[in-house]
């Protein structure tokens, strides 16, 4: 909800509360409409801090996740914010969908994955063709999926079960930003 919105609504409800009365809200309801930032790096992180190369073009997002309507349901909810999205139930789908629809961006739940030695991640990185993609871990907080385990098989970020769909959308909304050149002061002398 837009804030002037927020205020019209607030002001319509309280018509015979003072001026006054209505500045000690507004701080209020700013608040409320703030997402606060994830601090905590064990939760949610992004490690490799990747640009695509093709900004705005199309927004191709793959969801991993064993969960069917989990998967299918962030695959909605990143399709109604411009992303053109896919759901993948299983490694062999994961694969095909790599291969021919080659999405810049990946989620992928860790319950996929073998956690001896994590050889799909492994593969994926090591290869040219899929390590420019941006893979990001949907991991429940386990011992043996620590976010520096998570790091070091080759995963860009990490979100612990359940991830807020807006912070996978700013992780995007990061991904896709166009690349700028950057300001050099030297250049001006």
């Amino acid at each position: 909800m837009c804030y002037s919105l927020e205020i019209g609504l607030i002001v319509q409800l309280c018509r015979s509360c003072t001026a006054a009365r209505l500045r000690t809200l507004i701080p209020v309801f700013e608040k409320m409409s703030k997402r606060l930032p994830h601090d905590d790096q064990t939760e949610f992180s992004v490690w490799n801090k990747k640009r695509s190369v093709q900004p705005g073009i199309q927004r191709k997002v793959l969801v991993a996740h064993t969960d069917r309507s989990i998967g299918e349901s962030i695959v909605l909810m990143l399709g109604l914010r411009g992303n053109s999205s896919m759901y993948a139930p299983d490694l062999e789908s994961l694969h095909l969908q790599l291969d021919f629809w080659d999405p810049a961006v990946v989620f992928i739940d860790t319950r996929l994955e073998d956690k001896t030695d994590y050889a799909f991640m492994l593969a994926m990185k090591s290869d040219p063709l899929h390590s420019a993609r941006l893979w990001i871990a949907m991991s429940d907080i386990a011992k043996e999926e620590s976010a520096e385990t998570l790091r070091n098989m080759g995963f860009d970020g990490l979100c612990r079960r359940p991830c807020p769909v807006w912070k996978l959308y700013e992780i995007l909304n990061e991904f896709y930003l166009p690349i700028t050149r950057q300001h050099d002061p030297d250049q001006d002398k």
